[in-house]
């Protein structure tokens, strides 16, 4: 029966993991007061399992910069090869289109530069850098040494976004462990409050409001930093 698998079963495993941290931290906070043995339970298993879903600030800090170093990187390039052609091109002085050093970097123009994307950043990085040592004795020496460094650095950050998509999909084939053992103390803790209050639902939802657990807009108010009530004195006792 319905009523049975809400009772026995585990009423948490269909939440996001958003709703669920949102419904642990306010749980946590809730009966801190009342049962801080309760609190100190739960607090550890809150923490493994943010940790575990990417939910704390460093860990999406940390995904974020090394998606941004690529993609930045990829933007910076656009805007500096236009510089860095010009350039070359007064380097190649005239007849310029057809001169071996501006065609060793530039073989089919400037437009597959400006049309660069990750998959293409690799080889024109290449092929810059190759140039640039090729002449390097025609090209100022800033110049020279920016063309050789760009590959480096591109294949340095691409590495580093592509590891950390890697290991974002690798936890999520293992992930699991983290909140399997968060929910069974969060239900615990519940079955062990409901005890003292048997039947008093409003009593129950003083600790353990269960519609954090679905979305809901952001215009709503998070109750998550509303202060615990006392607890009654059934429950002190």
């Amino acid at each position: 029966m319905r009523n049975e698998k809400c009772f026995f079963g585990n009423l948490l495993t269909s939440a996001g993991a958003p709703q669920l941290q949102k419904y642990g931290r306010s749980a946590v906070a809730r009966l801190e007061p009342d049962f801080p043995e309760k609190a100190a339970l739960l607090r550890p298993k809150l923490v493994a399992f943010e940790e575990e879903e990417g939910l704390t600030g460093s860990a999406e800090v940390s995904k974020q910069g090394h998606v941004a170093s690529a993609d930045d990187q990829l933007k910076a390039f656009k805007k500096y090869i236009k510089i860095a052609e010009g350039a070359i091109r007064y380097a190649a002085g005239e007849g310029w289109k057809k001169a071996e050093l501006y065609c060793d970097f530039f073989p089919y123009g400037l437009t597959e530069y400006t049309l660069v994307n990750k998959t293409s950043m690799s080889d024109l990085a290449e092929r810059l850098r190759l140039g640039a040592v090729k002449h390097a004795v025609k090209l100022p020496v800033e110049l020279a040494e920016r063309l050789q460094a760009i590959k480096s650095n591109w294949d340095t950050a691409f590495t580093q976004q592509e590891s950390g998509k890697e290991h974002v999909q690798e936890k999520k084939i293992v992930t699991g462990a983290a909140r399997t053992a968060f929910e069974k103390a969060l239900l615990t803790a519940m079955h062990e409050v409901a005890a003292l209050y048997p039947g008093d639902v409003k009593a129950c939802t003083r600790y353990f409001e269960l519609r954090l657990l679905k979305a809901y807009s952001r215009s709503e108010a998070d109750p998550i930093a509303a202060p615990a009530p006392a607890a009654p004195a059934a429950a002190q006792a």
